[in-house]
C-alpha cells in the first residue's frame, strides 16, 4: 500500500496509508506564525509538551493520542517511542522528548521530534530500517543541519523529510532549509504539502523530499 506523507509546517506531519488511519504527529499553536490547518487524525503523537509540538486542542476528531514513552497500541498500529535529549547535555538544559518510530502501509517511520544531539550507537540501533525519516534540521533548539547530515548518512533511510527549520512565515530564530540542503545532489523540492511513496517504487539512495508548506 502507498503512504501519502503531508507536511503540515514545523514538525507536524499526517501520514495515511491508503485507505488506512492516519497518523498526525506534533501539531503546532497559533503563535508561531503558521495558520492552523485542519489537525484532523485517528491517531496522534506528541513528541514533548512545547507549544509548537503539543497543541492537541485544536484537533477536532476523536483521535488516540502517544504522548509517552514504550510501546503502543493506538488503534490497531504498533507505535514505540523511545526518549532523547532535547539538547546536547543530556537533557539537563530542554529537557527531553521522544523520537516516535512505526509501521504504516508495510513502511518503516521515524519521527525524531526536537532532537537535540546526535545518537549514540545504541540510540542508533533504534532508528536503523527506516523507510521514511523525519527530522529536524534548523539548529538552534535541536540539531543542526550538520548533525541532522551525519544521521542520515549513518542511517540511510530510504526517504529523509526535513522538518524544524526557517520558513518566511515562522517567527522562530532557527536555521534555513538551504543549510541542510547544500552540497546534496538526491533533493526534490515538491511544490505540494503531500509526497506519496510507493512501497514498489523506492529510490537506490537516500533521497531528501523537501515538501511546501501551507
Amino acid at each position: 500500500m502507498s503512504v501519502i506523507v503531508e507536511w503540515l509546517g514545523h514538525a507536524c506531519f499526517r501520514l495515511r496509508e491508503e485507505g488506512g488511519k492516519s497518523i498526525l504527529i506534533d501539531p503546532y499553536d497559533d503563535t508561531i506564525g503558521y495558520r492552523i490547518p485542519d489537525y484532523s487524525c485517528d491517531i496522534l503523537l506528541i513528541s514533548h509538551d512545547h507549544f509548537d509540538h503539543a497543541a492537541e486542542q485544536f484537533v477536532p476528531t476523536e483521535h488516540v493520542t502517544v504522548r509517552t514513552e514504550g510501546l503502543h497500541d493506538a488503534g490497531g498500529i504498533t507505535i514505540e517511542a523511545r526518549t532523547f535529549p532535547h539538547d546536547e547535555s543530556g537533557g539537563s538544559k530542554r529537557g527531553n522528548v521522544l523520537a516516535f518510530r512505526f509501521e504504516t502501509g508495510g513502511l518503516n517511520f521515524a519521527h525524531l521530534g526536537d532532537l537535540g544531539a546526535v545518537p549514540s550507537q545504541a540510540e542508533m540501533d533504534f532508528l536503523r530500517g527506516i523507510d521514511g525519516l523525519m527530522i529536524p534540521v534548523g539548529g538552534h533548539f535541536t540539531i543542526n543541519a550538520e548533525q541532522a547530515t551525519r544521521i542520515v548518512d549513518e542511517l540511510k533511510p530510504s526517504y529523509v523529510f526535513p522538518m524544524h527549520y526557517k520558513t518566511p512565515v515562522l517567527t522562530l530564530p532557527i536555521g534555513n532549509i538551504e543549510d541542510f540542503e547544500k552540497g546534496k545532489s538526491d533533493v526534490v523540492r515538491i511544490s505540494s504539502t503531500k509526497f506519496t511513496i510507493d512501497p514498489a517504487n523506492m529510490p537506490q539512495r537516500s533521497t531528501i523530499v523537501i515538501l511546501n508548506y501551507i
